[in-house]
């Protein structure tokens, strides 16, 4: 009797093992779950492994909605990160001081921005205010919707003298920009294979000037557009790049892919410096691009 109550106990201890085993808790991320063992909930960063690994991983709270344990207890976090799809998004680019919510995060470059005041009266929140959004238009431009600020700076108006100039308030910001999401090869080829595009518009962000530019050939070209096919793509550090020819107002032939739409445009960014230009361009079966095309051929 004593050896079938033991047996039992073995019997259940194992069950119970095994039940803990297939027991999984689920990240929600972009409204999809992803089925891991959560090892650590921390102030920024959540630590997880996948079923039967035992590598940890840990990503940016910024990116998670919500935390799904295996109790069947939810913790749902307040995601201040929000998409952005270029520089009409601006507003949205997440600004942070904190290096560890971008761990894990996506880099897309150095960010960096300066504003200066017109005249000594000029207001240091009006200023600071400026240099703010062109780093914003900055990280946009760049496919980014997070920017670590590494650095600030701000001067305050000095009056002048009788043999000496005044000097007008600066605010200057520098960081990085980050991107909570990543475009994949596949992606890109799936919307673009046996397509051809037109260019839609072109945004030239120049650090040192007041705010970018937008040129659109749709309304402005004084030439008919030329339709664009879209190939050669392929990975360079975890970005998907282009070299193409024949893109308007630019003899550079390498461009990053920054933004995609279920809609049929997609945005290509190239850097110069202190200069960057995105290049959007329209599927042709698209109904602008079918307006466009309808009232060139009249």
């Amino acid at each position: 009797m004593q050896k079938i109550f033991i047996s039992s106990l073995l019997i259940i201890a194992v069950a119970f093992s095994a039940m803990a085993q297939d027991a999984v808790d689920y990240l929600v991320y972009k409204g999809e779950k992803t089925p891991v063992k959560i090892i650590e909930v921390g102030s920024k960063q959540i630590k997880y492994r996948y079923p039967g690994e035992e590598a940890i991983y840990s990503m940016s709270k910024l990116q998670v909605e919500k935390v799904i344990f295996a109790s069947g207890r939810e913790e749902v976090f307040d995601v201040p990160v929000k998409p952005v799809k270029g520089l009409s998004d601006a507003n949205n680019v997440y600004l942070t001081y904190i290096q560890d919510e971008v761990d894990g995060l996506l880099s897309k470059g150095s960010v960096f921005s300066k504003a200066v005041g017109v005249t000594t009266l000029s207001a240091i929140n009006t200023v600071n205010n400026r240099a703010t959004d062109k780093l914003k238009a900055e990280a946009a431009m760049l496919g980014a919707n997070v920017v670590f600020v590494g650095n600030t700076f701000t001067r305050g108006n000095q009056a002048g003298g009788k043999n000496q100039a005044g000097v007008s308030t600066m605010t200057s910001l520098s960081g990085t920009a980050f991107s909570t999401d990543k475009i994949s090869l596949d992606e890109v080829q799936a919307m673009t294979a046996g397509k051809e595009f037109l260019p839609f518009m072109i945004n030239k962000l120049n650090r040192n000037a007041w705010s970018p530019n937008t040129f659109n050939p749709f309304y402005e070209s004084k030439k008919p557009l030329e339709k664009l096919t879209l190939n050669g793509f392929y990975v360079e550090d975890g970005k998907v790049m282009i070299k193409t020819s024949g893109v308007p107002k630019t003899k550079q032939q390498v461009f990053e892919v920054v933004n995609l739409e279920a809609d049929g445009f997609i945005t290509l960014m190239h850097r110069d410096s202190k200069v960057i230009y995105n290049y959007i361009f329209i599927d042709t079966d698209h109904e602008f691009a079918q307006a466009y095309l309808k009232n060139r051929a009249q």
